[in-house]
């Protein structure tokens, strides 16, 4: 009896059989070890890794694989020695006292790195890579012989050296077996040291004046000066890494420059003589809010809600341009800063970044670089 209700209740069932068809990838790091050869007393391992991916529960297989298309070689990259086509061509590379400059490295492309491509609203809807920068080889007693990629009307050679300003400038066409020499001049970069002195603000809070104290003051030895300068002015070449530098009491700071203009952007940082020094405890502020009628009475509001932990905080600087001449360059050179002082309150805390370029332009004469 129980086999019969059981078939019975089988045969009512409908049963059908589903297909589901998966995308998935995943990675496959493959490792190759050679304990013969030996790094720092380690065998060498070589890894690479491949993607697997399946689609539709099946392994994904290129079109051309499908259609027995045959694959096409690449095209050769144009820093390829067989794209190198001209004849020889020479580069001389001198300082500005005439000297030949040893290991200038010399690098060259035709046209632009990318070319942007823009929708019709104007922004930029993707970018093409048009050049490749191809390093040509390094100078010895100041010149270097070589061949080039062929260029028409794109020509830029780049040359860099340690301790000299970086130039890129166009050169004439190259054409396959053209010859012809070339001079180039870099400027040497030289190492001054940066002194600072600090004028501290009367009266930080006042808009658009700034009254100082009548003597400078050194630096406390809990700040320090973030100093970054940009150059305006490239014709003596770009400047590699940019000049950065961070000034401590009591510490020599050193920046490479060449001649030229520059934008100053000082920031004064001062920090903790000791732990809550400078946080706003809670409630330590008050707003008084004026009743709106008569018959009610002035609100008192007192903030913040809770302590604000400020373990450091800026408190002044300067933002100003100037100019250094190859004399100057035989100096030291001093900088001013400004002093709003540690905020009392948190309406004061934007105060010194406000400033900085105000109290330069109010206090030029007294503020404005100088060299010794």
């Amino acid at each position: 009896l129980y086999n019969e209700i059981f078939i019975s209740f089988i045969r009512s069932l409908c049963m059908m059989e589903y297909h589901f068809a998966y995308d998935f990838s995943y990675p496959i790091v493959i490792g190759i070890v050679d304990k013969n050869s030996k790094i720092d007393n380690n065998p060498f391992v070589f890894q690479f890794p491949i993607k697997v991916i399946v689609k539709d529960n099946l392994p994904r297989v290129r079109l051309n694989d499908i259609l027995n298309v045959p694959q096409q070689s690449a095209v050769l990259d144009d820093c390829d020695q067989e794209q190198r086509v001209s004849g020889d061509i020479t580069i001389n590379i001198h300082d500005l006292n005439n000297n030949p400059v040893e290991n200038a490295l010399v690098y060259f492309q035709c046209g632009p790195t990318y070319l942007n491509n823009y929708n019709e609203n104007g922004s930029i809807s993707s970018s093409d890579k048009v050049a490749n920068k191809c390093y040509i080889g390094k100078t010895q007693n100041g010149k270097l012989t070589a061949k080039f990629p062929a260029c028409i009307g794109g020509s830029i050679i780049n040359i860099k050296s340690q301790g000299y300003g970086e130039i890129a400038q166009k050169m004439e066409d190259i054409t396959k077996q053209s010859s012809f020499e070339k001079q180039f001049t870099l400027a040497k970069s030289i190492p001054m040291e940066i002194k600072l002195q600090k004028y501290k603000m009367q009266n930080p809070s006042e808009e658009n004046t700034c009254a100082l104290f009548p003597a400078p003051s050194p630096l406390e030895k809990n700040e320090q000066v973030l100093i970054r300068l940009t150059q305006v002015s490239t014709e003596n070449g770009i400047l590699s890494p940019p000049p950065i530098a961070v000034y401590l009491p009591g510490n020599t700071t050193i920046l490479q420059l060449l001649p030229g203009e520059y934008e100053a952007d000082l920031t004064l940082i001062r920090n903790e003589a000791y732990p809550g020094e400078m946080t706003v405890k809670k409630d330590s502020q008050s707003k008084t809010i004026p009743a709106p009628t008569i018959f009610e009475k002035d609100k008192v509001v007192y903030y913040p809600d809770k302590d604000i932990i400020m373990p450091s905080i800026m408190t002044g600087g300067a933002v100003f341009t100037f100019k250094v001449s190859e004399n100057d360059l035989k100096s030291n050179i001093l900088f001013t800063i400004f002093d709003a002082g540690t905020p009392k309150q948190i309406e004061d805390v934007g105060i010194a970044l406000q400033k900085r370029e105000v109290c330069y332009n109010i206090n030029k004469n007294t503020a404005a670089p100088r060299f010794s």
